[in-house]
Order: C-alpha cells, then structure tokens, then sequence
C-alpha cells in the first residue's frame, strides 16, 4: 500500500486541475536478490532492549530517504517477521485517520492563513507555490487557495518537495514506515500505532502560530535555496542515510545537529520522546514475548533520548550485531 499525503496533490484536486502527478515508485523491489547486492543491505539503527520474559527491538527511522535504504538485511527483516507484533509511528491503513489528517490541514471555516502569516512572507510563499503550480493553476488563484491551508501543512509540504527535488537525496518519504507495515502485514504480524495519524494532526494544528510561522520560514529558505544550512543539511541528512545502513550510532550521532533541525521537529521531539518511553516501558511490564516498535531515529539517539532513557533506568540495552 502506497500512501503519499501532499499538500501540492491537495491544492491540484481542491482547484479541479485532475490527479497529482506524483506517483512515488517502489525504488526497486527489495525482495528481488538481483535488485541491489546483498553486501548492500540496510541494517538500520536497531538495538535490543530486554526485560525478564519481554524484548523490544527499537529501530530508529529516518523520514526522508533515498533508494539505498532498501533492501533491508535479512537479519532486520527475520527480527520483523518473528516479532509478537510491529508498532509504528502511525498506521497506513486507517482511511477515517488518513481523511482526518487530510481535512486538518484545512483551517476551519472563517479563518485565512493570511491573517496570521506576514505579509511579506504570504507573498513570497505566493511565489513559491507559483512555481510549483506552475500550468495547473493560475497565479491569481494561488491566495485564496493558500489562504485555506495551515501553515504546518504548507511547511511540511514544502519541506518534503526540498528533498524530493534534491538531486543529491531523492527523497522517498516514509518508505521505511511502509516497509515495515507491509513486511509485517505480509508475515501476518499485527501492526499497532503507537500515536496515530490523527493525534499527530493534532498535535501540529494545536502548536502556536508563531511556531508554525517559524517552522513555515524555515521550510521557504531550504525550498529556495536561502538556508544558509543548506549545504550543510543535506550533507548530514546523507551522512545519517550512509550511517543508519551500516548501523554506525557514532557515525549518525556526528551527523546529527538540533540546531539546524526544523523547530517543528525539535518541538515534536521535546513533546513525544517521554510519551514513546511511556509506551513501550508498559509493553515491558505488562507484556510478554517479543515486539519491534519503529520511530524516528531522533526520539532514540538524542540527549534523553529512549537509549538513554531506558539506560538509565537499568534494562539491558544492547546494540544488535549486524549479521
């Protein structure tokens, strides 16, 4: 199942201009031993946290990827299928949750981005939407369509079409996420949400307007090449992609700068790093068996982050040998 929930698909259906043209491939099948060769294979950022009768494998996940964080190895792929049951992020076969993420990047009847966003900023976003559009819809349109989304979701819109149009990364995103999801599905794994499409809607459209102003800036400077980090970014952005396929923590750690992080991010961080640690010390003690639960790798590698989190708290935390 392949889902890609785009602003831009979003703003072409919304002013009748037919279907977006973007269709993510599958980079190649992973499942073909010819595809890519298998010294090749992606190991991940897994570590193994253990607790009496209860194991947890955690996997760091990156966002926006390229084509080589596939195929995953065998050994990421065996601990996958023989697990109790997979838990990511959020699901991607929950319509009614998709939908309502969907409909949140609407702002409710009555209420203009514009009226929060500066105007000189609104009118450079109107340029920049300009450009994306360009032949599907006319330029005088573009406010008043603009005016009809929050500004997280044009952010994190812009955000991926930066990467996406990356030479350099050719972005995929959340194909790790939906890696999961299908190899689970395809071993007859159950698949839980640890937050879910709906809360995540939530918590973006709750942030303050002044984050959301910031986070929508930073967006526009990386999408036009204004960043003066850009470089710099995408250079850590392909460190952390080489680092999570070997599983080099030290090597991804180096590559990892909060600063140069989207303060939208670095809110979600700040916000959901306990609550994950929350979850998965309940699965500890009140579950038994094995489970593999899947976030961003920033929740787990980061200063108080899960390592560190469940280090200090005594569990038995491990690095998993590549094999």
């Amino acid at each position: 199942m392949r889902i890609k929930i785009l602003l831009v698909a979003v703003l072409i259906i919304m002013a009748g201009c037919g279907n977006s043209p973007y269709a993510p491939p599958r980079p190649y099948d992973p499942y073909n031993p010819h595809s890519r060769k298998v010294e090749d294979a992606a190991h991940g950022l897994l570590w193994r946290v253990s607790d009496g009768d209860t194991v947890i494998y955690l996997l760091g996940t990156l966002n926006m990827v390229n084509e080589t964080v596939l195929p995953f190895s065998k050994n990421l792929m065996d601990i996958i299928q023989s697990s109790d049951a997979v838990i990511l992020e959020s699901s991607f076969d929950d319509m009614a949750q998709i939908n309502y993420l969907m409909a949140s990047k609407m702002l409710p009847e009555g209420f203009k981005s514009s009226d929060y966003i500066p105007e000189d900023l609104f009118k450079r976003l109107v340029d920049i939407y300009a450009d994306i559009l360009v032949s599907r819809v006319s330029r005088e349109d573009i406010p008043a369509i603009l005016d009809r989304f929050s500004m997280w979701a044009m952010a994190s819109e812009l955000m991926m079409e930066t990467y996406i149009g990356n030479e350099e990364v050719m972005a995929y995103p959340q194909v790790m996420d939906f890696e999961i999801f299908e190899t689970a599905m395809e071993a007859g794994v159950p698949v839980q949400e640890m937050m879910g499409l709906a809360k995540m809607a939530d918590l973006y459209s709750y942030t303050t307007a002044a984050l959301q102003i910031e986070y929508l800036q930073h967006a526009m400077e990386l999408y036009t090449g204004e960043s003066p980090n850009m470089e710099t970014e995408t250079e850590m952005l392909l460190s952390r992609l080489g680092a999570w396929r070997k599983r080099d923590v030290k090597a991804f750690n180096a590559a990892v700068d909060l600063e140069l992080v989207d303060p939208m991010t670095n809110y979600l961080l700040e916000y959901l790093t306990p609550a994950m640690y929350d979850f998965a010390v309940d699965i500890m003690e009140n579950r038994t068996g094995q489970y593999f639960i899947a976030v961003d790798a920033l929740h787990m590698v980061t200063e108080n982050g899960l390592i560190e989190r469940f280090e200090r708290d005594g569990y038995d935390v491990r690095l998993v040998r590549k094999k």
